[in-house]
Order: structure tokens, then C-alpha cells, then sequence
């Protein structure tokens, strides 16, 4: 999962798509409407991408650290009822604790890809910039849209 984190960073096509990512929100003019996004595990590409929009509407690291860790609070029944199920199928030990790896987040994931973010762009509001190819306009427009009432 680490090297996950680590690509959703550093590939081009990641950055390509998060950059669409933010197109899109930015494209979202219309007093009133929202935008859904998500994956399709709903935690990790999302997550990235709630991490990004948050940091870009000038949220503090704290917060958004409190937020992505969030996701296994909401997923946990889910994930519970997903190893349960495995349990009844006499799963071993390692694939039930590999599962619950793969269906949770982890603040290590977060650092993981802070980390990748920290080589290329030294920050995530640089990362944004050089990583993701947004402008001051387009983070000004972002807050306006987003922040105002």
C-alpha cells in the first residue's frame, strides 16, 4: 500500500488526473451545485484527492490528517462484516489482517505519500503548483468557490 501511496505521487498519469480532478471542481460555477468524487474503494485514490482539495482551500494538516483517518470510523462496519464473512470461510490469520490493511487507511500511508510529496515539490501547497499544475488563479477561483457562501 505504501508504494501505492508513493505513485499516487510520483506518475505522471496520477498527476494527470488529479490535475482533471481539479478541472472539474473548478468547473463547478453554479450557485448551489456540489461535486461527488470517489473511487472505487472510496479511501485511498479519494483520499488523495480530499487531502489535495482540502490542502489547496487552505484546511491545516491537522485536520485533513483527522478527516482521511476518518474513513475507518465510517468503513468499519463494512470492513467488520467483510472479515466476518472470511472468518466463516475459515480465512487464515494473514489474509484477514492483510484484508484489514487493504479495506482501512493508515496514518503511514498518509506519511508515505507526505514523504513522496516532501521529495518532489519540498510541500503539498509546491506539490500542487509544480506536482498538479495549478495556478494561484486557479486556487484563488477554488476558494472562492468553495469557501464562500
Amino acid at each position: 500500500m505504501k508504494t501505492v501511496y508513493r505513485n499516487m505521487i510520483a506518475e505522471p498519469h496520477a498527476k494527470q488526473i488529479y490535475h482533471q480532478f481539479f478541472e472539474i471542481l473548478l468547473a463547478n460555477t453554479t450557485d448551489g451545485a456540489a461535486t461527488l468524487f470517489h473511487c472505487t474503494a472510496g479511501k485511498d485514490r479519494t483520499g488523495m484527492a480530499a487531502v489535495f482539495f482540502m490542502t489547496a482551500l487552505g484546511v491545516d494538516a491537522k485536520t485533513i490528517k483527522t478527516d482521511y483517518l476518518l474513513t475507518n470510523t465510517i468503513a468499519a462496519p463494512h470492513i467488520d462484516a467483510r472479515l466476518n464473512e472470511l472468518k466463516a470461510q475459515h480465512a487464515t490469520p494473514d489474509t484477514l489482517a492483510n484484508l484489514r490493511s487493504l479495506l482501512s487507511v493508515h496514518a503511514d500511508y498518509l506519511a508515505t505519500a507526505l514523504d513522496q510529496v516532501k521529495q518532489e515539490s519540498g510541500n503539498l501547497n509546491n506539490y500542487l503548483h509544480e506536482g498538479l499544475q495549478l495556478t494561484d488563479h486557479d486556487l484563488n477561483e477554488l476558494r472562492q468557490i468553495y469557501l464562500t457562501a
